[in-house]
């Protein structure tokens, strides 16, 4: 997975997507998203923990896919 440009950025890239999805919480999550659920609040609504938890699972998920994060205004 080396490449002559970036070294170990794609080995690197690939850990950190396998480090993401070895939680069941975060593949479920990955799940929703996937599905259509794309709001962190709404996601927090199905599990029976904290939203700052979940918002952790997310943060963790979107460093190790290339995600696009928007904000819905009033």
């Amino acid at each position: 997975m080396y490449n002559v440009e970036g070294g170990r950025v794609h080995e690197d890239r690939a850990d950190a997507l396998f480090h993401a999805l070895s939680d069941r919480t975060r593949r479920d999550i990955m799940r929703r998203v996937l599905a259509g659920e794309h709001s962190v609040s709404a996601l927090a609504a199905k599990y029976d923990m904290s939203f700052a938890a979940v918002r952790k699972h997310v943060a963790v998920l979107q460093e190790s896919w290339p995600t696009r994060q928007t904000t819905q205004r009033p």
